[in-house]
C-alpha cells in the first residue's frame, strides 16, 4: 500500500498504485509516462506499454526535414535573382 500523501492513486486491471509504483512495475520511466498521460493522449494503459519511438529514427526524419525546408529556401533565392 502506498504511503500516505504519496500522490494521486491510479487503477488497472483492479489494482491501485501510485504512478510512479506502476511505473516501476511494468519497467518504464516516470517522467515519459506521466507526459503522455497529463497531454491528455494516452490512457495509463497505453502509457506504460506503448514503446518509446525510436531517438534515431527520429532524429534522422529531422535532419531530412530540415535539409528539405534548406534546399526549398536555397532554390526560392535563386528562382528570384
Amino acid at each position: 500500500m502506498p504511503k500516505r500523501g504519496s500522490g494521486k492513486l491510479y487503477e488497472l486491471n483492479g489494482e491501485t498504485h501510485t504512478l510512479t509504483e506502476w511505473c516501476k512495475l511494468y519497467g518504464v520511466p516516470v517522467q515519459r509516462t506521466q507526459g503522455r498521460i497529463s497531454g491528455g493522449n494516452y490512457t495509463l494503459y497505453e502509457a506504460l506499454t506503448t514503446p518509446q519511438e525510436n531517438p534515431i529514427k527520429s532524429r534522422k526524419r529531422k535532419e531530412v526535414q530540415k535539409h528539405e525546408k534548406d534546399n526549398g529556401d536555397n532554390r526560392r533565392k535563386t528562382a528570384c535573382e
